[in-house]
């Protein structure tokens, strides 16, 4: 079955995969999907994805759809990518030198430009006119105003380095991590709020995800288990 599905999947893959050189994307290699849809993560009210809708809507100048991107559409393809490959080689299909290129491509591009060490997590990035990256997004206060689960999927996707990777780590057990679950927003963060709806709610899908830090079978788990494969609707 999966075999058969295998190839629609990655139809759906390189869709993503193959966006950058869209006439709507910015030219950093961050991917946007904001001219499909206004919600990167399925997260309505996700503080800096509603803060830069309201923008657009206001028709502000920057930071809006057309010059922001956010971080989990180009880690979440990463980590797409990492899933197919392990597919690929299983039943050799013969394309694992492409999802290695993509891998590569993307990974270098959110390293070489996201994480804030100020606040260890990957930001929404602000772009120049010419579409070059110019700045973290911030709240108002100048804070990062991407500090919740979209700044912290780079970790999930195995793309961070040891120290930013741990830096991330423990944002998600001292900011993230409620009694109740895994919080969207830091808990920590100005603009937290314990009744947004992805702001200081707990979503199911992700705790799964999440709740492996515990059991101290993270970074095994992260790559190579194919629930991730049934997650992403793979299977």
């Amino acid at each position: 079955l999966l075999k058969n599905l295998y190839p629609m999947v990655k139809q759906y893959f390189d869709f993503y995969a193959k966006m950058d050189g869209d006439v709507c994307q910015v030219n950093s290699g961050l991917i946007k999907t904001w001219h499909l849809f206004y919600n990167s993560g399925g997260w309505d009210d996700y503080p800096p994805q509603k803060y830069i809708r309201k923008r657009t809507v206001d028709n502000e100048e920057t930071q809006t759809y057309n010059d922001t991107t956010c971080v989990i559409t180009t880690a979440e393809t990463v980590l797409i990518a990492k899933i197919l490959k392990n597919i690929s080689s299983y039943f050799n299909m013969g394309d694992v030198a492409d999802y290695d290129a993509t891998i590569s491509k993307y990974s270098t591009v959110i390293e070489e430009n996201l994480f804030d060490d100020a606040c260890g997590y990957y930001s929404y990035m602000v772009h120049d006119k010419n579409g070059k990256p110019s700045q973290f997004l911030r709240y108002k206060d100048g804070t990062n105003y991407n500090q919740g689960l979209d700044g912290a999927y780079p970790y999930i996707a195995g793309i961070s380095s040891k120290e930013r990777g741990q830096k991330v780590l423990d944002n998600i057990k001292n900011g993230l991590l409620t009694e109740y679950g895994v919080s969207v927003v830091d808990t920590r963060a100005s603009y937290f709020s314990k009744t947004g709806y992805w702001n200081g709610s707990v979503w199911i899908p992700h705790q799964y995800i999440y709740s492996n830090i515990k059991r101290q079978k993270y970074q095994v788990f992260l790559e190579n288990n194919f629930i991730f494969a049934i997650y992403y609707g793979i299977l």
